[in-house]
């Protein structure tokens, strides 16, 4: 009885621990681009160099784009843009919620997102990532300005039972270790579980003034300066 009681708590024990961890991904960029403008094929390329990491433990997680030489600072810019890179992200287990900070004419806020980490449609279909057996799980978008419906498809482990995963989504029973988003593609190339406290560092969010994304939108436009011709 004794040796079945340490077998449970150092199970537990173990798994509790499980939950921190740090991920390594790469992004791609699937879409054939050969015939756009230069800036378009530009931004591609600074896509499939750009790398980033997902921090986590049992109550948040923080994912980050690591910065690197860009060939081209434009087209650099425009690719963390397109990738939603171009801010840091934060996800919240609890609530299932995500957001970033982000500074808008002199004044912070973090823009907060409820739709992210729910409501995802859950597949059948399994792959190998990373040495980690995945799970397909879809979620279904719609691009306002565009009026265009699209689709997330995220693969997530339950070998790593966080609910995490890259530019914000997350919400699954494991961590997404692959993640499409639109014409691009963020699959890992590391994890690290159970890293030391001195590598686990996962930054805290300002949470004042928060909004939604579409305040944010209104907030972007009025901040701009609009000049006559």
């Amino acid at each position: 009885m004794k040796k079945f009681i340490y077998f449970v708590f150092l199970f537990a024990f173990n798994f509790s621990h499980s939950q921190t961890g740090i991920v390594e991904y790469k992004s791609i960029h699937w879409k054939d681009v050969s015939d756009r403008e230069d800036f378009v094929i530009g931004a591609a390329n600074e896509v499939e160099r750009m790398k980033y990491s997902l921090t986590f433990d049992q109550k948040k997680s923080f994912f980050k784009h690591l910065p690197h030489i860009p060939t081209n600072n434009l087209h650099y810019s425009i690719a963390k843009a397109i990738t939603r890179t171009d801010v840091s992200w934060h996800q919240f287990f609890q609530d299932k919620t995500s957001g970033f900070n982000r500074r808008v004419a002199g004044k912070r806020y973090f823009v907060k997102y409820d739709d992210l980490m729910s409501k995802w449609n859950l597949h059948n279909d399994v792959k190998q990532i990373a040495n980690f057996t995945c799970y397909k799980a879809t979620l279904n978008g719609y691009e306002e300005y565009s009026a265009t419906p699209y689709t997330v498809e995220a693969w997530y482990t339950t070998d790593i039972p966080s609910s995490y995963g890259p530019i914000g989504y997350g919400g699954l029973p494991g961590l997404i270790l692959e993640l499409r988003y639109k014409d691009f593609i963020f699959v890992a190339q590391k994890v690290i579980l159970n890293p030391s406290d001195k590598l686990l560092v996962i930054p805290e969010p300002i949470l004042k003034n928060i909004i939604d994304e579409d305040k944010l939108v209104g907030l972007m436009r009025g901040a701009r300066k609009v000049t006559e011709d």
